[in-house]
Formats: structure tokens, sequence, C-alpha cells
């Protein structure tokens, strides 16, 4: 190995790593297309996030020909609400749409001492989406149905001093992403409140100036999260996200864009490691072997279009191994191109693309396996002399393939001595002189 030929292998790695930037650039692209482009499908389809606002209700009456208003406040709300989580996957991406069943019990009591008229307000949770089952009844009055959900529902029945209004809400729909819930308009007291939320799915998360829950309690393969309060004034509300999913567009645009560091620590075993063993690789035998790298990553790219985001990863990665190991052991033999090629590409191509998987240790395993890659290559080197080693050497840098005859400059070097005198023929006594 000489310096001019580490720098052709420099060279090399930057040119592997701009096609990389643009594999990555191109995905991306792909990627923001298709949620540009398929999200206001998906939406028509299940409707958008989904925010249920408790009902208002208000008191309403005549006095002195001249008709009087006064807000009312729930007096009790049991609210039962079951979530489903049902992904949908478009193009590159999977969306977090999810089923929901909404029951509430609320109680309004007219606070005054005169009879009154209870105005109730309901308010559909989002647009563009559809109610079964639905049912809004205040009292014994039911609400009429509405040609348009924008409009809300209202309902109005008699109410003497003192009397309780019973009000039910009853509906299944479907949104996407986050369900929610708020007790109103701004900072609102909610009395005797009780809201129980049921999923079918065990990772939950809380969006931020949410109330987390009261109390958790595992259920089967989700939770029963119950939020209870006796009198809470509060402007925040209640909510859920749904689970994410891997996406294979942006998981494959990660794993591109990091490509290069996995290859730079391939490369530098490969070539220190090929040094100690006398195994130098010719700059044109580490090209292919980048491209063989490279496709790995084209590979699954455009694989996670068609299939399960593991699949690809799995049959990207065989193909690239065997495309490494096979060259190899045609260049340098089989143990050089098993137990180094073979490894080190297991290691930093496929484990390293493997901890993309879990985002949360992707930097923390990346971490780890550079610094042992660093002690064992230090260790292993400690002692080489790479003034030595990396002298222009008149036979040649790299061993021939075996099976194959010596270069003809390699047959004469070996028949002369180190001080190139002609050595002995064979039959000829070490001794041995003419007379």
């Amino acid at each position: 190995m000489t310096a001019s030929r580490l720098g052709i292998i420099i060279v090399i790695f930057i040119t592997v790593s701009c096609a990389w930037a643009i594999l990555s650039g191109a995905m991306y692209t792909r990627t923001t297309r298709s949620a540009n482009a398929l999200r206001p499908r998906v939406e028509g389809l299940w409707g958008g996030p989904l925010r249920q606002r408790a009902p208002v209700a208000k008191a309403t009456w005549t006095e002195t020909t001249r008709p009087q208003t006064k807000d009312l406040t729930l007096s009790s709300s049991t609210i039962g609400v079951d979530l489903r989580a049902d992904f949908r996957r478009k193009g590159l991406l999977w969306y977090r749409t999810y089923d929901v069943e909404f029951d509430g019990q609320f109680e309004v009591v007219n606070s005054l001492q005169r009879p009154v008229n209870v105005e109730v307000s309901f308010t559909f949770p989002g647009q563009g989406t559809t109610y079964d089952a639905f049912e809004f009844t205040v009292g014994r009055k039911r609400a009429e149905p509405v040609g348009d959900t924008k409009q809300g529902m209202t309902v109005t029945v008699p109410a003497k001093p003192g009397a309780t209004v019973p009000v039910k809400v009853h509906y299944k729909t479907r949104g996407l992403d986050t369900w929610g819930y708020t007790f109103g308009e701004g900072t609102t007291q909610a009395k005797d409140c009780t809201l129980t939320v049921r999923t079918d799915f065990a990772r939950i998360d809380f969006p931020d100036q949410t109330i987390s829950p009261t109390s958790k309690t595992r259920q089967g393969p989700g939770w029963e999260l119950k939020w209870k309060f006796a009198s809470l004034v509060t402007g925040m509300g209640i909510a859920v996200d749904m689970p994410e999913k891997l996406d294979p567009g942006p998981w494959a645009t990660r794993v591109s864009a990091f490509a290069p560091i996995g290859l730079l620590f391939f490369l530098a075993v490969l070539t220190i490691v090929g040094v100690l063993k006398n195994r130098n690789l010719h700059p044109m035998h580490h090209m292919f072997i980048c491209a063989a790298f490279f496709a790995f990553h084209l590979l699954l790219a455009y694989l996670v279009d068609h299939v399960d985001v593991h699949v690809a990863f799995a049959i990207a990665a065989a193909s690239s191994v065997l495309l490494v190991v096979t060259y190899v052991i045609r260049v340098t033999g089989a143990r050089f191109a098993l137990s180094v090629a073979g490894l080190a590409q297991l290691v930093f191509l496929v484990l390293f693309s493997y901890s993309f998987f879990y985002p949360g240790y992707t930097g923390l395993a990346i971490t780890i396996g550079a610094v042992l890659t660093l002690g064992v290559l230090m260790h292993l080197t400690a002692g080489v002399n790479w003034d030595e080693r990396l002298r222009p050497a008149g036979m040649g840098d790299y061993p021939p393939v075996p099976g194959t005859p010596l270069p003809t400059r390699l047959v004469e070097a070996r028949g002369r001595d180190l001080n190139h005198h002609p050595l002995p023929h064979e039959g000829e006594g070490a001794g041995h002189t003419e007379v």
C-alpha cells in the first residue's frame, strides 16, 4: 500500500458519499411529494384530528318582555371513549388512522329560582367525516339531523327551578393522528368529571399542553386511562396521540444519509487489516466494493415502495454482502474475505443500518461501534512501522489471486537473494565451487 493509493481510495470514498447524498435527496423529495399529495386524500376518507368539545348549556327566559340568558355549567360528566388504531399505508408513509366510539352522559342543573328553557349545544369534533350510531338527546328530546356538521346541533327543553336535565351524546367515527377533549373555550370549570379512554395499543403518548391521566391500568393489549376531577379549573384539555409506525420513506432516507459513516469505518478496517496481513487491495478493487456497499441502499430505497420494510432490508443486506464477499474471495481468497471483509460489512453496513429501526438508540449504537473499532485498530497497529508499510514496493503491493501464476518480475525476484545475487540452482550445494 502506498500513499498515492490511499489518496485514490479517499477520492473513491468521497465520490460514493456524493452518490448517497443524491440518493437520500431523491428519497426525501419522493416522500415529501407523496405526503403532500396523499394526506388530503386520507383526511377525505378518514377525517382529520378529532377534538370533542363538551356540550355548552345556557338558560333562557323572558323578563319584562326582554329575553334574558345565563350560562350554565355542567354539573357532572361521565365519558367513555374507545380508541382502536387502524393504520393505513399510502405510498411511502403510514397514516395513524383510528376508529373511535364516544359515549358521554352529562347533567345540567337549573340553578335559577325560576322556570327557564335550557338550551344545550353540541359541536362535532371534526369536519368532513361521518358519524354512525349518532345520538344527541337533552332530557327526552332528541336532536334533529342537520345538513352540515359545521353548524352543530342545539336542543332546547323547559326546566323547573333546581331541576336536573340529563344530556346524552353517542357516536362512532374515524380520525387521524390525535383524539382530544376540551372542557370549553378558554379557562373553564369542570365539576364531577370522569373520562375513561380505552385503547387497543400499548404505546401511548400525550401531546404538549394537555392533562395527564390520573390513573393508568393495563387492559389486554392496551390501556385504560382515566381522568377524574371533583372540581377542575383549567384552560387545557385532554388528548391522546396515536402510536407511530415506522414510515418506510423517511426511514430509508435517514439510512442513506448516514451511510458514509459506515463506509468510512468499513474501508478503514479493510485497508488497515489488509496492510497488516499483506492483503492490500488495488483502488479498483475498492471501487467495486464501494459500489456493492452502495447497492444495499439503492435496493432498499426502491424496495420499500413495494414490500414490508423488514423484508426489503433483508433482501438488500443479503444482496450487498453476497456481492462483496464473493468478489473479495476472488481477489484475496476465502479466509480474508470471510474473516475481515464479510465480518466488517455485517457490522458497519447491516448492524449499523439496523440500528435505525430503534431511533432512540441509533446514535449510541454508532458511538459504541466507533469506539470499539478504534480500540481494536489501535492495538493491532501499535507496533507497526508505517514508514516501512507505506513505502512503495518494487514487487507489487497486493498478492495474486490464489491459483494464478506469479508475475514474471516476482519469479525473477524470488530467484535472487537480498543482495541481488543469483541463488544456487537445484542440485547445487551451498558450498559447491567449480573446478
